[in-house]
């Protein structure tokens, strides 16, 4: 397998991504993890990977994210293990080119689950440049998950017939250097 490639599938068998976490009370949540791998997009990347860039593997080349049991192995650049027991399961792993569309679909459910009474976390987790803000904000051609989110929760209250009243809060925040910054606002530190 070519540097900077992933393998799907991969790996030590293990139950899956989801855990259920019992709280003090007794209250259950679920917690899903999903990986999705930002393209190469300069001329740094391509550098650090030529043979992943050039020439996609069958690993890397589907067209369809796999949404279940997914796993990840950490391979050196003759394409060996480079951790020995270096495999990461996840709930959903996404390729480079998954849109926000795509991921948002794999996530649509809990989130539209706020309008029932529960409580939904979307968050994005990386290095700088990772992709993050994309993700989660998107641009004018490709929403990202928070607008997506925002359409969707509005489009079912919309469909709605029960006469129900709503009150939605929503908070997106940049931990950046210790700081919080409110993405819903021009950027001011909070």
């Amino acid at each position: 397998m070519e540097r900077g490639s992933w393998k799907r599938g991969a790996g030590i068998p293990t139950r899956g991504a989801s855990a259920s976490l019992r709280g003090s009370r007794d209250h259950v949540c679920n917690v899903q993890v999903s990986l999705r791998l930002r393209p190469c997009i300069d001329a740094l990347d391509t550098a650090s990977a030529p043979d992943a860039a050039a020439s996609p593997t069958a690993e890397t080349s589907g067209t369809r994210p796999q949404t279940s049991n997914a796993s990840v192995e950490l391979l050196d650049e003759h394409g060996r293990c480079s951790y020995r027991g270096a495999c990461f399961k996840f709930a959903n792993a996404f390729p480079p080119e998954a849109t926000n569309a795509q991921v948002f679909a794999q996530h649509q459910e809990h989130v539209c689950r706020v309008l029932r009474g529960y409580d939904c976390t979307l968050m994005a987790y990386g290095q700088t440049g990772s992709g993050k803000t994309h993700t989660m904000l998107g641009s004018e051609g490709e929403p990202g998950l928070v607008p997506l989110a925002i359409d969707a929760l509005f489009a079912q209250i919309v469909r709605r017939s029960d006469g129900a009243a709503f009150s939605l809060q929503l908070s997106a925040l940049e931990i950046l250097e210790e700081r919080c910054i409110d993405l819903l606002h021009d950027r001011r530190p909070v």
